[in-house]
């Protein structure tokens, strides 16, 4: 309580350590292993919140298994996961000042600025405004570089890298250490902001961003506006 830090009990901690660095990542594993794995992932990214991106990593790995004694040889970006994890637990051993979360961050606060957005298959548009003022800070579109062919199954990382364009923007405002708020029509993209809990890997490089924004700025997401 002195630190004012919140971090992974010491017994727990330890299991988890032992648990990532005792899996040999050469050699075939069972589904049980990276279901345990995954289990911890999502558990305490709540505390490594640098760690988000890579829980659907793992449990994607396994993904239509039924039986858990299965042996799999797990792929590149399942591979990386599971060293980003073990990088993350030393960091935390080693700087838990930089990589707890501190105590303040578990309490509601309001937000200070608002990030309008909506995005289809071909581009995106974004507005920030600070809610104290009211006033419109930046509005920012653009159409993607790239050809999704009209399919549907990109909608909801679509409407996310819309999300991910107003930190950025906070960010090269110089807007940092502050809550914000989310409105637009895609509930899946709001409740990923607001949960920080993502699912599947179609939407990979956009998570990563925003929690490396959301970390690097200490910027996070306190509430959210559907608009239906």
């Amino acid at each position: 309580l002195d630190s004012m830090r919140v971090s992974i009990a010491r017994r727990n901690f330890l299991k988890v350590v032992c648990g990532f660095f005792d899996m040999s990542i050469l050699n075939k594993v069972t589904v049980n292993e990276l279901d345990r794995l995954a289990s911890w992932s999502a558990r305490y990214t709540t505390i490594l919140r640098h760690a988000a991106p890579l829980t659907s990593i793992l449990y994607n790995e396994f993904k239509g298994y039924r039986n858990h004694n299965v042996s799999l040889t797990p792929s590149a970006i399942c591979k990386s996961a599971i060293i980003i994890w073990r990088c993350l637990l030393c960091l935390l051993e080693f700087d838990p000042q930089s990589y707890s979360r501190s105590l303040s961050s578990f309490s509601y606060q309001p937000p200070a600025y608002q990030i309008g957005f909506d995005a289809s298959l071909t581009g995106i548009g974004v507005g920030v405004t600070c809610l104290a003022s009211k006033q419109l800070v930046a509005v920012t579109s653009f159409q993607f570089p790239f050809d999704l062919e009209s399919n549907s199954k990109y909608q909801n990382t679509v409407e996310f890298i819309a999300v991910v364009t107003g930190l950025w923007v906070l960010y090269k405002k110089g807007i940092k250490d502050c809550a914000v708020e989310l409105k637009g029509d895609s509930q899946t993209a709001l409740k990923w902001g607001e949960t920080e809990r993502f699912k599947g890997i179609l939407n990979l490089g956009s998570v990563i961003t925003f929690i490396l924004l959301g970390t690097h700025c200490n910027l996070w997401v306190s509430s959210s506006i559907h608009i239906a």
